[in-house]
């Protein structure tokens, strides 16, 4: 399983990253940048780099001042060929299932994604995207696009499933029934706080979507997410906890997990036939 552990990341390292960034924001007093590196957990200051938490540090400042609950900032990367999609928002269940599925409607891939609770209840979820070429996305139409169908399906005005299921049927039929073998794997020995899930089977448009209304709907909280895309293949790894805050221990409630993300694959292959 891959993925950075909560528990275990070194307290040194996070500070040196704080400093780092507090020292490229001249702008910034003391006390405002304290505020800001105390509402962001421990694990954020060890999953990105500092030009990357500069710039969060400006959108986490610009979304304090502003009237809307939602801001979204893209940021193509021609270099890397991925184009970043940072959202900052309020947390509630669902969230980053309804995020990915209106990624996936508007016809973008998703290759990588960071989830990012902060303290106050508000989320930075970024996204990595690609377009159907594997290339970085930066025409202004098709940036518009991924925004309106985002804030349509974050206000619930967008029908995902419809969408999604429109996006599944322009996928080529020999990728549709490509077989690749489904696995889940769940363990409570790589994290001292979180159970950690892997989640590893065919990509496939709205499988990100899926995979994360299925955690939801199980009541877990998904604390921090790593995507990766082979190919045809996905390994998704997630730290969760249940409603209580804590590992999942029970050997039945870990079955049902199981269980049910793998129907995931399932029901997809059936859609496939």
């Amino acid at each position: 399983m891959r993925g950075a552990d909560p528990a275990v990341i070194a307290l040194g390292n996070a500070e040196e990253a704080r400093q780092e960034a507090a020292a490229k924001l001249t702008d910034w007093n003391v006390a405002r940048f304290a505020a800001h590196a105390a509402n962001m957990p421990l694990t954020y200051w060890t999953g990105f780099d500092c030009e990357s938490q500069v710039r969060h540090a400006r959108l986490c400042d610009q979304f304090a001042n502003q009237d809307a609950l939602l801001l979204i900032d893209f940021k193509p990367d021609l270099a890397r060929r991925i184009t970043e999609l940072t959202i900052l928002t309020i947390d509630d269940p669902g969230l980053f299932a309804r995020i990915a599925g209106a990624v996936a409607a508007a016809g973008a891939n998703i290759v990588g994604a960071r989830i990012t609770t902060c303290h106050d209840g508000t989320v930075l979820d970024v996204f990595f995207l690609q377009d159907i070429k594997n290339q970085a996305i930066e025409d202004k139409n098709e940036l518009a696009r991924i925004r309106t169908t985002l804030e349509r399906s974050l206000t619930g005005s967008l029908k995902l499933e419809k969408a999604l299921l429109a996006r599944w049927q322009q996928t080529p039929l020999r990728v549709r029934q490509m077989p690749v073998p489904s696995r889940v794997l769940l363990s409570n020995k790589i994290s001292n706080t979180h159970s950690v899930i892997e989640v590893n089977g065919r990509d496939f448009p709205g499988l990100l979507h899926k995979i994360t209304l299925c955690l939801a709907s199980l009541g877990l909280q998904i604390q921090t997410a790593t995507v990766s895309t082979y190919g045809e293949r996905v390994v998704d790894v997630f730290y969760v906890k249940d409603i209580f805050g804590l590992q999942v221990q029970s050997e039945t409630r870990q079955q049902t997990i199981r269980s049910r993300l793998l129907a995931v694959f399932d029901d997809t292959d059936e859609e496939a036939v």
